[in-house]
């Protein structure tokens, strides 16, 4: 027969001072009791975190929309297509899309725009789950890893983990009992909470991998930054001087087009290989050089699918 048992259900975080009776730190007479109460959360708060995490790349793809991979499909076959529907001018995969650039110059600072907002929402999402890990465990999270080195070089006899301060695998449990008689019968228990063990080597990942995300974010978003300001650093970026036989075509492009068109040239870099890229470079060169500083009107910009 299974005897029935109530567990305490009152729960009292205390931001200062996270212990259990008989726990780690635990001083009779002078600590409070503390009850937990976010162990039943962690499951659902790990899958809100997931989703916090892949919200800026869900709102770039739905913004995108494959423009690069429409830009780059069928480009290594050199296919002969037509430049528009209608026109028996005939060129090279390359040549459209040199051509495309150059008359919807300047009209890609939205694009550019959305993907620098994206790169931002990235820092943003893994400051911000930082902090509500921290608040989701007593505003114990902060102190975490540098807790967990340390613990690394104190005598193993002697030492207390704060994991278990936060994530305790054993406490004190209220257990009412039926007695022969059908009475109460109230007893004190240790309990092991066996998923703790679990919880605990779950967020000592997480305060590392958080550090080492937030330090990449950072670094890479300013790098973006660093590119999008340096006209320098713009040209370099599309290729060493070996891929371009003639370095002043590329220098000529990259002054003659917008950031925001830049970085559709950046993008195109990398899903392309040296060869092709550079003959794209020389199109977008004479496109620029017989279009000389005539501004085009707004064109309708138009996916470059597969032509059957």
């Amino acid at each position: 027969m299974r005897v029935p048992y109530e567990r305490n259900q009152r729960y009292k975080i205390d931001r200062k001072l996270s212990t259990l009776v008989g726990g780690p730190g635990h001083t009779p007479g002078k600590n409070e009791k503390v009850y937990h109460a976010y162990y039943q959360w962690v499951p659902f708060f790990l899958f809100f975190q997931a989703l916090l995490f892949y919200s800026p790349h869900a709102f770039w793809k739905a913004y995108d929309s494959g423009k690069i991979k429409n830009l780059v499909q069928d480009l290594s076959m050199e296919k002969h297509i037509l430049e528009r529907s209608g026109s028996s001018e005939k060129c090279s995969h390359s040549t459209q899309i040199a051509r495309y650039l150059v008359k919807a110059k300047g009209q890609h600072v939205g694009w550019a725009a959305a993907y620098v907002f994206a790169e931002f929402g990235n820092l943003v999402v893994v400051l911000g789950n930082m902090y509500l890990t921290d608040y989701f465990l007593g505003r114990e999270f902060s102190s975490f890893g540098p807790k967990v080195l340390q613990l690394i070089d104190e005598d193993p006899e002697s030492r207390m983990d704060p994991m278990t301060k936060v994530f305790p695998r054993v406490t004190k449990c209220n257990l009412n009992t039926f007695g022969p008689s059908g009475s109460i019968q109230k007893f004190d228990a240790l309990c092991v909470l066996s998923s703790n063990i679990l919880n605990e080597k779950i967020f000592t990942f997480l305060w590392f991998w958080f550090v080492v995300v937030a330090v990449i974010t950072i670094l890479s978003f300013m790098y973006r930054i660093a590119f999008l300001l340096s006209f320098g650093m713009r040209q370099r970026a599309l290729g060493s001087a070996q891929d371009f036989p003639e370095k002043s075509q590329g220098k000529y492009v990259v002054a003659h087009i917008g950031r925001s068109d830049w970085l559709v040239l950046r993008f195109l870099r990398l899903n392309m290989d040296s060869v092709t890229f550079y003959k794209l470079i020389k199109s977008i060169h004479e496109e620029l050089m017989q279009t000389g500083s005539v501004e085009f009107p707004a064109v309708e910009t138009y996916k470059l699918g597969r032509q059957k």
